[in-house]
């Protein structure tokens, strides 16, 4: 919310780059998992190379002070007459459709091995 609050990213580029990014991963292992293989070396080299600016993010987090009204407002507005009810079940069927396909995929590979 403070990148959105900041002007840094609109509401669809946060968004985007989260179900583009990150979230496909994690529907197939976990942050800490998906730290491991971010670097040559796994998790030691990963902190090596990331740690610090991960550490200055973490002091720089917003703390609560992006979680105002005025956020509130220009992330409703990027969801224009949304049919909150209707969007909830899609994202339930679409997460069924995910977890079936992820058992699917599980057998699979219990299977070959």
């Amino acid at each position: 919310m403070r990148l959105v609050a900041e002007g840094v990213v609109s509401v669809q580029g946060l968004d985007d780059t989260i179900r583009h990014g990150l979230g496909r991963r994690w529907a197939f292992m976990g942050p800490l998992e998906t730290i491991t293989l971010n670097a040559p070396g796994g998790v030691p080299d990963y902190m090596r190379r990331y740690g610090p600016v991960m550490a200055r993010l973490t002091d720089d987090a917003a703390r609560g002070e992006a979680f105002t009204e005025s956020v509130a407002q220009t992330i409703a507005a990027a969801f224009p007459n949304l049919d909150v009810a209707a969007r909830q079940r899609w994202r339930d069927r679409e997460l069924a459709a995910l977890d079936t396909h992820l058992r699917d995929r599980s057998e699979r590979n219990e299977i070959n091995g």
